[in-house]
């Protein structure tokens, strides 16, 4: 269980940080890990659990549960999903 493993790392250390953890969960252990970071999560993590005051809002798989028409209620703006290269990006859309 880790708690925004990733705050105050570089670069190369998050990527060190991602190699470590799906190495981990290759061998069969579960990372349940707390993240702010909804591109991260997207592009690293398996399963999203979407928790606000206490409560489950929404879950599943990343590519399912990162849409914009899922994420928009839970953070009360809009987002746009946009695919650069092999990777998708999400993008808070600004009135």
């Amino acid at each position: 269980m880790l708690d925004e493993p990733a705050t105050g790392l570089d670069v190369a250390q998050r990527v060190a940080l991602d190699a470590m953890l799906k190495v981990l969960c290759q061998t069969g252990l579960i990372v349940l890990a707390s993240a702010h970071d909804l591109n991260h999560s997207l592009q690293q993590d398996d399963d999203i659990w979407f928790i606000s005051k206490g409560k489950m809002i929404d879950s599943g798989d990343a590519a399912d549960v990162m849409k914009p028409e899922r994420l928009a209620p839970v953070f009360g703006i809009d987002f746009q999903r946009h695919r650069v290269g092999e990777s998708d990006w999400l993008v808070p859309v600004s009135e």
